[in-house]
């Protein structure tokens, strides 16, 4: 299925010319050199230098070539770029060769050589007038490159890549020409049919089998010279007579195609996503860069686009999420709602390349499960984007290594928002954790605290909503709230705002004392609780006795609430609506009557 699903995105890559057709590579070449029709060298294009480019940026040509095989010893490629082979010649500006010179110079009249032997035998039977020029060219003597002015005045000589043209049409490259391309396609076929054939488990058809499976780049973990998804001996897999990568039953067009997207995919920053050791990467059968867009977004990452359009589209479309209404899809995206998105877990070990997870559905339901999601994380009115990376961030901090989470649970998270299933339970256990402690000191811990309490909501709304139950937790403070542990949430809250008001700030309050216990054992910690504000009630002088007795009438309010004596115990749900409460009376306080008003 993924690898189905990557040649199926090569296609689409192909079908825009972001990648290249089946036996080529893309070079950006430094030089074109203008030939006339008896294939002299009438002028040199440096790209970056041409007068005739308005463009500020740097401009380059930019073609696809026949693939080159990488080998370590010397050999001439079809249309060869570097200097050596075309040219025969080394460029030195010394007075006195050196010993290292004189091998450059050796060692280019050798490439010289073998390049004139191949590119004739190549050229063989094509006629246009630039192949006439070139062929013409090629036969040119050593004297005639040493000789010319033209070449040897070009800046980076030995480091340069050439392309050609005939003089006066630098807009049709060599590269260009159908007989080439024809030729090139013709021969790399008939290399490559040389293995046995048989039923490609991608096609269905009748194809050369793939001996070896090319490694896939780049991929954090991975050697350096890259990794296989399939690997090329695997003695337990072997069976029916197939060995080697025969037992896959992948043909070479499959496999060459597969690798290609995938090395695509990780070239590319916003089609990728790392966490540790493990690396996702997600596309759309389509090349809509604005879904991609959102999904780095949706991950965490930092796209190169305009941030602000693409998270404005994201938040619109979720605010009417909130609202009961179907986003549209087609409209903001652009995009056909039904196109097929993938979502895909890797991680390379010493043999090969692990699949994670993958995850298959539409970009409608996919997108409309994330707006799903964002509305069950939004804690008020406020509507903002909260990432995985976002979520990730909350479980750990400085004295916690982002080491200590598994990566088995970013795989858990993401399939609980890409399938619209209940959250990871460990995520909430984590969380909770995580407040109970961590201080709140400045502004970042407390906005952090916001994003915690973020999670917990939505971790128990999507839950209830699952068990078909009818409460839930709402975006501000509920009054009408008569759950034991929300009360009782809401209760430390208010006695935490009197002592401040009583005692001023102090390094060590009774959240830093008695915070974690009374989410767990509120009727052993409320008695002592309570009794200590009682005496916080009596620091107040007479010009505050109105805090007195606004205090005071709060708390008995809130104890009224309690439909018996103080939980025993608080499970690890009730907990979380524990932290709900009093992170929501502790933002009332702050809010003015006008905002209460509003609400």
């Amino acid at each position: 299925m993924l690898i189905k699903a990557l040649c199926d995105y090569y296609e689409v890559l192909k079908k825009e010319n972001i990648i290249c057709p089946k036996g080529y590579e893309k070079l950006e070449y430094d030089y074109l050199i203008g030939l006339t029709t008896n294939g002299d060298i009438d002028s040199v294009i440096d790209p970056i230098d041409n007068e005739e480019s308005t463009n500020s940026k740097k401009s380059t040509i930019i073609k696809n070539v026949p693939k080159r095989e990488k080998t370590t010893h010397r050999k001439a490629y079809v249309l060869d770029h570097r200097p050596a082979y075309l040219f025969g010649i080394y460029k030195y500006n010394k007075p006195i060769l050196t010993n290292k010179d004189k091998e450059e110079i050796k060692n280019a009249k050798e490439s010289r050589k073998k390049f004139t032997e191949s590119e004739k035998s190549f050229l063989n039977g094509i006629d246009s007038p630039l192949v006439n020029a070139y062929r013409k060219f090629i036969n040119k003597e050593e004297d005639y490159f040493l000789n010319n002015k033209k070449l040897l005045d070009i800046k980076n000589f030995n480091g340069g890549k050439y392309a050609f043209c005939l003089t006066g049409s630098p807009e049709k490259v060599l590269n260009d020409d159908e007989g080439i391309k024809e030729k090139w396609e013709k021969e790399y076929t008939q290399k490559n049919n040389t293995s046995e054939e048989d039923i490609c488990a991608v096609y269905g058809t009748k194809k050369p089998m793939a001996k070896k499976h090319l490694n896939i780049k780049k991929l954090k973990g991975a050697k350096g010279s890259g990794a296989c998804l399939v690997p090329n001996k695997i003695e337990c897999a072997f069976s029916y007579m197939k060995t080697e990568n025969s037992y896959s039953n992948i043909s070479i067009e499959a496999m060459e195609k597969y690798v290609e997207a995938f090395n695509f995919l990780l070239k590319d920053k916003n089609h990728n996503w790392t966490f540790k050791d493990m690396t996702i990467i997600y596309w759309a059968s389509s090349t809509n860069e604005k879904i991609d867009d959102i999904m780095s977004i949706f991950m965490g990452q930092n796209i190169n686009k305009d941030r602000h359009d693409v998270e404005y589209d994201l938040k619109n479309n979720f605010e009417k999420t909130s609202k009961g209404k179907s986003p549209n899809i087609n409209g903001i995206y652009e995009t056909d709602s039904d196109v097929d998105y993938y979502i895909v877990g890797v991680k390379p070990n010493i043999s090969r390349i692990s699949v994670i997870f993958f995850y298959h559905n539409t970009v409608g339901d996919i997108l409309n499960n994330i707006n799903i999601h964002q509305n069950d994380m939004s804690l008020n009115d406020k509507k903002q984007n909260i990432s995985i990376q976002n979520i990730l961030n909350e479980l750990y901090n400085e004295k916690i290594s982002v080491n200590n989470i598994n990566s088995s649970l970013v795989n858990k998270l993401l399939s609980s928002i890409i399938n619209n299933t209940n959250y990871p339970i460990e995520l909430l256990s984590m969380i909770i954790k995580r407040i109970k402690i961590d201080e709140i000191k400045d502004k970042k811990s407390k906005d952090s605290l916001s994003k915690r309490i973020c999670i917990i909501k939505a971790i128990l709304n999507r839950k209830n909503r699952f068990l078909n139950k009818e409460e839930e937790i709402t975006m501000q403070l509920n009054e009408n709230n008569n759950t034991a542990a929300y009360v009782c949430g809401r209760l430390f809250a208010i006695c935490e705002k009197l002592q401040e008001e009583a005692l001023g700030e102090l390094n060590s309050n009774i959240r830093n004392r008695y915070f974690a216990s009374a989410c767990s054992k509120p009727s052993v910690v409320f008695p002592v609780i309570l009794k200590l504000s009682q005496n916080h009630l009596n620091k107040f002088d007479d010009e505050e006795k109105w805090k007195l007795k606004y205090y005071d009438k709060l708390i008995q309010e809130v104890i009224s609430k309690f439909t018996t004596s103080f939980p025993q115990t608080l499970n690890l749900d009730e907990q979380g609506i524990f932290m709900i409460g009093y992170y929501q009376q502790k933002q009332d306080f702050y809010k003015s009557k006008k905002e209460k008003e509003e609400e």
